[in-house]
């Protein structure tokens, strides 16, 4: 019997027009009516996940939300931190001088602020848009920061992500773990946090066997999870490598796939 379900936002439960189907809508509220609870997991800020639970229209007690690809988990009632994995803050300052020599765009993220030194930069205003956070530009990002942030954010052109990723990670991958959430996104959060990590520990502090956890997802970010959970769900555009790793492969996110898993599994 599943009592924890895990769903990934973008590639998703959202489609392509970054809407909650009907669908969705309705078979979450099934399984959650049935008793299972509810994780909304993403690489998104925090700030990026309130109005998308809020939209599902359900109780928010006893539902959780993780954020930064696991690096932080609070209770969906009242925003209440259950886990946060952050950046040693001279670390962070070494990556982003590390990562001028690219081009690429970092961001940073604190609250409702999405913090960069190039408003212009790859997906920077989207990126804003769509977490509903205030773009607050600055003049060197590593100069600025004064805190441990949660994560640094790399956008660029996916090509450009490709072409540099291997020279951008290698002096770090003692340190950090890097992890694509998108074609244009490459992700520096702290050692071995991931979806799959905080999900375990989110698992085991609720007493839910490994086998009674469900994750939907359709990145390499959520590739943690979906391996974690008893049964793991890859959406149906979702890579042959992320597929090859779940229990089972739904519908794509245009064609209601997170509906159809939980379908399969609360009918």
């Amino acid at each position: 019997m599943i009592k924890l379900v895990a769903i990934d936002v973008d590639g998703t439960l959202l489609d392509s027009n970054h809407k909650i189907s009907q669908m969705n809508k309705e078979w979450i509220k099934i399984a959650t009516d049935k008793g299972a609870i509810l994780v909304i997991a993403s690489g998104r800020p925090l700030n990026g996940l309130f109005e998308i639970f809020h939209e599902l229209e359900l109780n928010p007690n006893n539902h959780y939300l993780m954020a930064f690809n696991g690096a932080v988990v609070v209770k969906a009632s009242d925003y209440s931190l259950i886990f946060e994995r952050t950046l040693e803050l001279q670390l962070a300052k070494s990556i982003l001088r590390h990562l001028k020599q690219f081009p690429v765009t970092p961001i940073l993220s604190r609250k409702q602020e999405l913090i960069v030194d190039d408003a212009n930069g790859y997906n920077v205003k989207g990126e804003a848009i769509a977490n509903q956070m205030e773009l607050v530009v600055v003049d060197n990002l590593s100069d600025y920061l004064d805190y441990q942030p949660n994560k640094i954010l790399v956008s660029a052109d996916p090509s450009v992500i490709d072409q540099y990723r291997d020279v951008i990670q290698n002096p770090f991958l003692d340190s950090v773990d890097f992890v694509k959430s998108a074609p244009f996104y490459l992700e520096i959060i702290v050692k071995d946090t991931n979806k799959g990590s905080s999900l375990q520990y989110l698992s085991n502090l609720l007493d839910i066997d490994q086998m009674e956890v469900m994750a939907i997802g359709d990145n390499y970010n959520d590739v943690s999870m979906i391996e974690y959970a008893g049964l793991g769900v890859a959406m149906g555009q979702a890579d042959e490598i992320i597929k090859r790793k779940s229990q089972y492969i739904t519908d794509t996110n245009d064609e209601n796939g997170v509906a159809k898993a939980l379908q399969h599994v609360f009918n």
